[in-house]
C-alpha cells in the first residue's frame, strides 16, 4: 500500500469523491484514510504516479510519503 499526503481532504465528500474516483478507474482498490495526517492509503494495480495524478485530477494533488 502507498500512503499519500493529501493536504486538502478532510471531510466525507472528500473521502467519498477519492474513493469513487479510483473505484471508477480500478474497482478492486483499496483506500483507507487518516483526515488527521491529511493522508490516504492506496492498494491498487495504478502505478503510483496514476494514483497521483488521478488525485490531482480531482483536485487533491498529493505527495507520496511511503
Amino acid at each position: 500500500m502507498t500512503v499519500f499526503n493529501v493536504p486538502d481532504i478532510g471531510c466525507d465528500h472528500s473521502k467519498a469523491t477519492i474513493e469513487k474516483a479510483i473505484g471508477e478507474t480500478e474497482a478492486s482498490a483499496t483506500v483507507s484514510f487518516d483526515r488527521v495526517a491529511c493522508e490516504i492509503g492506496v492498494s491498487s494495480c495504478l502505478t503510483d504516479e496514476g494514483v497521483a495524478a488521478l488525485l490531482n485530477k480531482e483536485g487533491y494533488p498529493s505527495t507520496i510519503t511511503v
